[in-house]
Order: structure tokens, then sequence, then C-alpha cells
């Protein structure tokens, strides 16, 4: 049964206390839901795992806030981490109460949330005794409203939906409200939606730890915008290796940003070039300029040279205060020693050194290589990312529920880092192989083949998945350079099977496939995302795509080559005689380069001059 999840420290235990009668009410009134604190711990039960159970169930946690809380290893290393996952990846309503008055403004997760009792006020100084009923009554509403919205959602909830109507009824409260927390929020100008487009961008874990300076520094970067003066920021760029987090913490940053409305900004649009393929690819930016064009209201996006196209762009996006997020920016980038970083599509590098000169708003990018020709430009910053630092891989190892000490979670943080992804990856496979207190099962990954701490990991998950479906659709992903849509899987799936690569998805039904897919997210392997209501793309994260398509490719050459080969004669008959526009070139592309790995370069050549 869903649970309301109170995290307090026992030296506000008196306050904990008048909190429940407020959310017990709402248990007795029959919404099919409890209230959960540890107290409710049988003298016999494993006390940790219990309060991690009662987490994962929990649709909604009261924070008790004061400074045994914020002191406490338990609740801020332990219960703080898991609960902001769960908000983030499953929606969970966190309220923070301020109990005692603290710096809690010094903890970011905390600074960027309504605390309530609000104006700067806490329960003990400003509620004393009966008084504080009307914040934990605030609490308890709170609460309410996010189990309306959770029952105007799921209408499978039945017993729920009906307790949840029948209360809302007797208090003269409207089915439907909007999410409490954006009620909370400063009444910034509400963005429309047709001014904001952030469909391109990745998918990414949605836990973020040890990223508080940059994330200053983004908030810093936009707030920049108002100022005046060359010394302002106008092109923010990330630069780190694969893995280090570079897209999960714009995202992050993106996420607090809607919930604020974009704090003012006129338009939001954002473009992964990962969409576009690896960069031994032939990477443009023409589909993004294309698509920019449109969205900024040009009136001929077509028109012009690439140059003329760049400087159009830039005048337009810059004239306003508008938010241009450029994901996974190295496809486009030299990777030559002896010109390394260097933009290789001149609308794009136009476009960028006319917004470092001229711009209302802010351009963020991130990229696996350094900006070299921007390097030093007024008004372009750049920031090198760190590797994640040890205590930040203890909290991405707990979210994934790992058991440990402080010091065994960042030793196996040292140990399989620095890179988040892999860090994250290790927690999963830890978790569901059951094998929580993970320090013996992370030495026996330690001995496998692989350089690198997260080659060990996927290597673990191979082994894991053998002779699974599982495995087949990663090595099937392995054979993209982009999101793979439901076509080009479909004609993997297609029969006759590739021997050693498609076996047994050719016999899933649809559903089985979307069990499979179900599961694969589960364990942070994929992602699924549809675009204008189609069917939805399956994507890895490229060095996810990296690793198996080395495994198949060294492996299973022949299964390697059949699978492009299928490739290349689907996308080539998705295209019809003298395709138009980027769109209808876009598939040919793709063709061309899965001929070629296929060995068909002659094949794919005529090919390509035919449909032309």
């Amino acid at each position: 049964m869903p649970k309301v999840f109170i995290s307090y420290s026992h030296k506000d235990e008196a306050w904990k206390d008048k909190l429940l009668p407020h959310l017990k009410a709402l248990e007795q009134a029959g919404m099919g839901m409890v209230v959960w604190q540890d107290r409710q711990i049988d003298a016999g039960e494993k006390w940790h795992p219990a309060i991690q159970d009662a987490m994962a169930d929990a649709v909604a946690a009261v924070l008790l806030i004061s400074a045994d809380y914020l002191s406490s290893g338990f609740c801020v290393k332990e219960e703080v981490p898991y609960l902001l996952d769960r908000q983030e990846r499953a929606g969970m309503l966190l309220v923070p109460v301020l109990i005692r008055r603290c710096a809690w403004k010094a903890h970011r997760w905390l600074a960027a949330r309504q605390m309530l009792p609000r104006d700067g006020k806490c329960v003990a100084i400003d509620f004393p005794d009966d008084h504080a009923d009307g914040v934990f009554s605030d609490v308890a509403e709170l609460v309410l409203a996010h189990l309306l919205k959770l029952a105007s959602d799921t209408e499978s909830t039945t017993v729920l939906l009906q307790g949840v109507r029948a209360l809302a009824a007797a208090r003269g409260l409207r089915p439907t409200v909007t999410h409490p927390e954006l009620q909370l929020a400063p009444k910034w100008p509400v963005l429309p939606p047709e001014r904001i487009d952030l469909t391109r961008l990745p998918e990414t874990g949605a836990a973020l730890f040890g990223r508080d300076h940059e994330l200053q520094l983004l908030d810093a970067a936009w707030c920049s915008a108002v100022k005046t003066g060359a010394a302002r920021t106008r092109i923010l760029a990330f630069t780190a290796h694969g893995g280090v987090g570079k897209s999960t913490l714009v995202n992050h940053w993106l996420r607090e940003m809607q919930r604020e409305h974009f704090l003012c900004a006129s338009r939001v649009f954002g473009w992964s070039f990962y969409s576009q393929g690896a960069r031994d690819q032939t990477a443009s930016a023409d589909a993004f300029i294309d698509a920019a064009l449109r969205f900024f209201g040009d009136p001929d996006p077509a028109a012009g040279s690439p140059w003329a196209k760049g400087e159009r762009l830039a005048r337009r996006a810059g004239a306003e205060r508008a938010l241009l997020v450029l994901d996974g920016l190295e496809p486009l980038q030299s990777g030559h020693a002896f010109d390394r970083g260097k933009l290789r599509d001149p609308a794009l590098d136009t476009m960028l050194r006319v917004l470092a000169r001229h711009s209302d708003g802010l351009c963020l990018i991130t990229t696996r290589e350094p900006l070299s020709d921007f390097a030093g430009l007024a008004g372009v910053t750049a920031c090198d990312l760190d590797q994640i630092t040890p205590e930040a891989g203890r909290a991405l190892l707990r979210t994934a529920r790992v058991v440990g000490t402080d010091a065994e979670l960042e030793d196996l943080a040292r140990r399989f880092g620095p890179h988040a992804l892999a860090v994250s990856l290790l927690g999963v496979y830890l978790y569901e192989n059951d094998l929580r207190h993970g320090t013996g099962a992370a030495r026996a990954l330690e001995q496998r083949a692989g350089n690198e701490p997260l080659d060990r990991v996927l290597a673990g998950f191979e082994q894991w998945l053998a002779a699974s479906a599982e495995l087949e659709v990663l090595r099937l992903l392995g054979l993209f350079d982009r999101p793979a849509d439901a076509g080009c899987l479909g004609a993997l799936r297609a029969k006759p099977p590739i021997p050693g690569l498609t076996d047994r998805v050719v016999e899933l039904s649809d559903a089985d496939w979307d069990r499979v897919l179900d599961r694969l997210e589960k364990l942070r392997l994929v992602q699924r995302q549809s675009k204008d209501g189609g069917p939805p793309e399956v994507d890895a994260h490229p060095l996810l795509r990296e690793y198996f398509a080395k495994q198949l490719r060294e492996r299973q050459p022949e299964a390697w080559r059949e699978g492009h080969r299928r490739l290349y004669e689907y996308l080539k008959s998705s295209v019809r005689h003298r395709p138009e526009g980027l769109a209808g070139l876009q598939p040919l592309y793709q063709a061309v380069s899965h001929g070629c790995k296929a060995g068909l370069h002659q094949q794919a050549c005529s090919g390509m001059c035919q449909q032309l």
C-alpha cells in the first residue's frame, strides 16, 4: 500500500508526534494510503531494510528540518539521497518543514525548495504549542493535493480515487489540481508550450550528487543575462569525458528551471548532436540549424549559405532572453591532434561566434572536447568537470540501495569511478543480483577483462544477462550511432534470425518485446522516448553503445555485417526517389553508413546516386 514517509531526527520526535494526527486523518478517510515512521519497526525486524522498503513504497515524504536533522549522517546520507532520487524518477512529493531554525539554505537540495512555514518562519519559535496545527494542516493539504493528482492520473487505483474524491467533495475541492510544488513556486510568468522544445535532449538518470558548484555556476550564468557589458557569460561550455554526467547535470538544472517556469526565459530550445551520429560519421549541424531557425521564427530557413544561416540564427536567438542547450557537441568537432576540438561545421561555428559577442540569453554546451577556437573569447566560459568525488559516488550507491559503511561505499566509488555512469550502473548491478553488501562482488568484477571500470561493470551485466533477449537488444543497439527507431528495430527483428544476434528477439510478441525493454529500462541500460506522438525510439548511453558494438564487431563479425546489411536495405527502401529536404535525405545518409559497415561500399555509393 502507498505510504507517506516521515523523515526526522529523533530529537524532534515531539514535533513528529504533533504532525502524525494530521496525516493519520487522511489515512482514516479511506484513501488507500498509510503513514509510516520508523517507530513502526518491530523489535525483531532489521531497521535498515525496513526503512528502505518504506521509502520505496512512499508517494510522499515529509522532512522535519532542524540542525539535528541536517547533522544526522543517516538522514542526510541514507534517506535524503534516496528520497531525492524517488522525487526525480517517480514524482514523489517532498515537503520540507522547518521545525527549528538552522542554516538550511546552505544545502542546495533544500534551498531550491519552498520551505514550510513560509516567510522564513520556523515551527518551534513562530508556531509553538497548538499553533503548530496550522502548519501541519498545510502539510496535510499538500499531501491531499498530491493524492488528488495521483488519483486523477491513475484511474486504476479505484479505492484511492473514491476516497480522495469523497474527501475532496467534503472540503469543496476540485478533483484535479496542479502539482503542489508548482503551487508553491514563485509566480514567474508561465512560458507557453510552443516556446519550449527540449524533446531532442537525451534521457538521463535523475540522481545528481556533488555538483553544487556547477549548479551554482549555471545559476550565475543565467542570472548574468540581465547584466550589460562584455564581461557577462553568453556561452557556458561543460567539458568532460563520457560518463562523467554532463547531460545529467544539465537535465537536473533544466528540471529546476522548469519548476520556476524557466525564470523569465523567452524561449527554451535543446538539441543533442548524438542523434546525428558519432564523430566517425559525416555528422553536420544542418538539421539543427534548420529546426532552430524554424523554432525562432525565421521565415525562410533554407535561404542562404551555411555562414548566413548561422549568423541569422544567432541574431534571432540572441535578440531575446533565450536558453539554447547544445548537448554532445563532439561529433561536430575535429578529433585530429593538430586541430583537436575545432568546430567543423561553418554554420554552427558562425552562430557561436556571433552569440559570444551579442546575446541577451545563454547558450549552454556539453562536449567531450574543449572548444579550442573559443578559448579566451569574451562572453565564453568553459568549465572542465572534475570526475565525481568518492562522497558523491557513495550517495549514488545508496540511491541504488547498496548497503555498507561510508568508508566501504566510498572505496567502491574510488575503484569504479571516477565516472558517474560506472558507479551508478555498479549500484544497479549489485542490487539486482541481491548483492546489497557488494564489496566482495565488486572485487569479482574488478578481475574481469577491460581497462576501464565501466567496461568491467558492463562485462558483469553481459555475463548475468547471457542467453537472454535483453542481451540481444543491447547488442542490437551497438549497431546504431543514434537512437534506434521502431522501423529499424523491426527490420532487425524480422525472420529469419541473424545467427547469434537475434535468435530470441525474433520469437518475441510485441507485448514480450515491451516487457524486455521495460526490464532494461529498470536496469538503467536503455531509455525509450516518443517524438511527436510516434512509436518510441530506443536509446542507450553512447558509451554503452560503443561497448556492445565493440563486442559484436570483434566476437561475431558475420552478425555485425548482416545486421548492418539489413539496416542498409531497410533504410534504402524507405527513401523515395529524389527525396526533398534534410528530413528526406537523413535516412539515405544512414543507409550509406550502414552499407559501408556491412562491406557494401560500391553498392552503397551506387544506390545513393540512383536515389538522388
